[in-house]
């Protein structure tokens, strides 16, 4: 990861989607708090990593609501949620995946 930091800018780079989401985070936390140092940093980082199979859920869980499903095992609504950070030729995976859900149903209705 590289960090570019010209005056009034933070730039974050990194070709990991899940550690780019947390590195956003921790920089917006910090930046509101406005308390940056190494020791500020370390807490920041470590309480958006910990938020994060949380952050999965929620998403797996509007993912299930969106389309209408029952509640499924954790495993699989938390996997569902990390397909919120995962992206394929531009196109976030997880809006994908419920577009192609909403399309099958529409498939299945229709035969």
């Amino acid at each position: 990861m590289t960090i570019d930091d010209t005056p009034m800018t933070i730039k974050l780079s990194s070709f990991d989607p899940e550690k780019r989401f947390i590195a956003k985070a921790t920089m917006d936390k910090l930046v509101k708090d406005g308390r940056i140092n190494p020791v500020y940093i370390d807490k920041m980082y470590e309480e958006v990593l910990k938020g994060m199979p949380e952050r999965f859920m929620k998403k797996g869980k509007e993912a299930l609501t969106l389309l209408n499903l029952p509640m499924m095992q954790p495993e699989i609504v938390e996997s569902v949620g990390k397909m919120y950070l995962r992206y394929s030729y531009g196109q976030n995976l997880w809006l994908h995946s419920i577009e192609v859900a909403r399309l099958s149903e529409m498939l299945a209705n229709e035969m």
